[in-house]
């Protein structure tokens, strides 16, 4: 959710991510890329980045504003166990996720 509580993003198991308008209730943007289940996702505190973790072993950037795909993070073996969007300076965020193969990385 986004932190002003106006957004809302969900994951499903047909590997995509949906931004919802909380007032209306109306589907706003639906982003697609992943194959396979959405895990986990979590959206930047401005609200302008979703960081989605699919089954296909991938985690996605994506842009609130114009709905396209900034980035697709590869590199574990194992599965991941979840993601984190964290701001870094005033216009750089890191994305950190951990996985099963004793890994964590960042980007």
């Amino acid at each position: 959710m986004s932190s002003d509580g106006q957004r809302v993003a969900t994951g499903s198991y047909d590997g995509t991510v949906r931004l919802w308008e909380t007032r209306s209730g109306q589907l706003r943007t639906t982003f697609t890329g992943h194959i396979g289940a959405i895990w986990d996702l979590t959206m930047s505190e401005d609200g302008q980045l979703i960081a989605s973790r699919g089954y296909d072993g991938t985690i996605r950037l994506w842009d609130t504003s114009t709905g396209e795909l900034r980035s697709t993070l590869h590199g574990h073996t194992g599965v991941m166990r979840g993601v984190a969007l964290n701001r870094v300076g005033p216009a750089h965020r890191l994305v950190v996720e951990s996985a099963r193969d004793h890994g964590a990385s960042s980007g």
